[in-house]
C-alpha cells in the first residue's frame, strides 16, 4: 500500500464522505488516548495493592491522598473506581468508533453500488449486448463490499489501530526503551519474513477470488434464465 494508492481511495470520496472520515479520525485519537491512560495506570495500582508503601513513596499518589484525606485502604478504593471508569470510558470509545465506521462503510457501499449502476445504465444498449452481465452483476453488488470492506474499512482499521500502538508504545519507551526496541526489532523480522513469504500468495489468490466470483456470477445466472 503506497502513498499513490492512498490518494486514490481519499479522492473518490465525496465531500460528506471527507467529513466523516475526518471524524473517525479524531475519535480515534481520543480512544488511542484513553488506551495509553488506561494502560499506564494499571501498573501503578497495582503497586498500590501489593504495597502499601507505594501510596507514600509515590509523588502523586501522595498528592492525591492528603488532598482528600484518604487512608490505604480508602486510596485503594477511589483508585480502582477511577481505572474502572477510565476503562468503561474507553471501551465505549471503542464502541462509537467502531459503529461510526461501520456506518460510514455501509453508506459508502450503498454510493458505489449506485454510481456504478447509473455509470452502466447511462451507455448505449450496444453495451449491453456485447456485455456478460453476470460480470455486470457482480461489479455492481459484489466488487462494491469489497472495495468498502476490504480496502477502504482495512485502511480505516490500519489507521486506528496505528494510532493505539503509537500511545502504547510512547508508554513503553518511557516505561522501559530497551524492551520496546527489542520488541519493535523482532517483530519486524517476523512481518518481514511473514511479508516475503506470502506476498505473490496472498496476489494469487486475489485474482483467484475475482475469477471464481465471476464464474458464480455466470453460473447462477445461467441456471436461473
Amino acid at each position: 500500500m503506497n502513498i499513490g494508492f492512498l490518494k486514490r481511495v481519499f479522492l473518490i470520496f465525496s465531500s460528506k464522505e471527507k467529513y466523516q472520515v475526518s471524524i473517525i479520525f479524531i475519535l480515534s485519537i481520543i480512544t488511542s488516548i484513553f488506551e495509553m491512560i488506561g494502560v499506564f495506570s494499571i501498573v501503578p495500582f497495582m503497586s498500590l495493592l501489593t504495597n502499601p508503601d507505594y501510596i507514600t513513596n509515590n509523588v502523586y499518589f501522595s498528592y492525591f491522598a492528603n488532598s482528600y484525606s484518604l487512608n490505604l485502604i480508602d486510596s485503594k478504593v477511589y483508585f480502582g473506581i477511577i481505572i474502572i471508569i477510565l476503562f468503561v470510558f474507553s471501551n465505549l470509545m471503542n464502541i462509537v468508533t467502531l459503529w461510526y465506521t461501520m456506518n460510514f462503510i455501509a453508506e459508502y457501499q450503498s454510493r458505489i453500488s449506485s454510481t456504478v449502476l447509473k455509470k452502466y445504465l447511462s451507455n448505449s444498449y450496444d453495451f449491453f449486448i456485447k456485455s456478460d452481465h453476470a460480470i455486470l452483476s457482480k461489479n455492481v453488488l459484489d466488487e462494491s463490499c469489497i472495495l468498502a470492506d476490504g480496502v477502504i474499512y482495512a485502511i480505516l482499521q490500519i489507521f486506528t489501530k496505528s494510532l493505539i500502538i503509537f500511545a502504547i508504545s510512547i508508554l513503553m519507551i518511557i516505561v522501559n526503551p530497551e524492551l520496546f526496541f527489542g520488541s519493535i526489532f523482532l517483530f519486524a523480522i517476523i512481518y518481514l519474513l511473514i511479508f516475503v513469504r506470502y506476498k505473490k500468495t496472498l496476489y494469487d489468490i486475489g485474482f483467484s477470488r475475482v475469477e471464481a466470483n465471476e464464474s458464480r456470477f455466470k453460473k447462477t445466472r445461467e441456471v436461473l434464465s
